[in-house]
Order: structure tokens, then sequence, then C-alpha cells
């Protein structure tokens, strides 16, 4: 079964250069790692989960998709 759940990430502009990209994941993904951040998040009932900007691509990508799918079965529409 399919289900929905809530997910939070950083984005950056189009066209940020690769550098600062990499350097803001690498500082995200070191934060995500540190007890009281983990920790803070699990209080809220989040579950952080570091990874790479491509990976966090792929991830929007089959969202899309999968949730695509879902308003065109539904044939939901926008005024």
């Amino acid at each position: 079964m399919n289900r929905g759940s809530a997910w939070h990430g950083v984005m950056a502009p189009n066209g940020t250069a690769r550098e600062i990209v990499v350097l803001l994941n690498a500082e995200i993904n070191h934060a995500l790692q540190l007890r009281d951040v983990i920790e803070r998040f699990a209080a809220m009932g989040f579950e952080p989960r570091p990874g790479s900007p491509e990976a966090f691509g792929q991830f929007i990508s089959i969202e899309i998709e999968k949730w695509g799918r879902v308003v065109r079965a539904a044939k939901i529409v926008t005024e």
C-alpha cells in the first residue's frame, strides 16, 4: 500500500554553483548527524536523513510521479 508522508528538504535556486551546493550539503549533513539535532528532530517526530543532492533530486522526481498519478486518477483539477 502506498502511504503519504511529510518530508522537508533544503533547496537552492536553479543555477546555484555546484561548489556552493556541495558545501551546503556537507554542512547540512554534518548538522543532521549531531546528537542534539537528532534529539530535537526526534522530539518533533522527524527522522533526519542526510544524503546527496542527487539522491534528493531523485526522491523529488519519484514523489512528483507518484502524486501526479494520484491527482490524475482522482481527476483533480485546479481552477
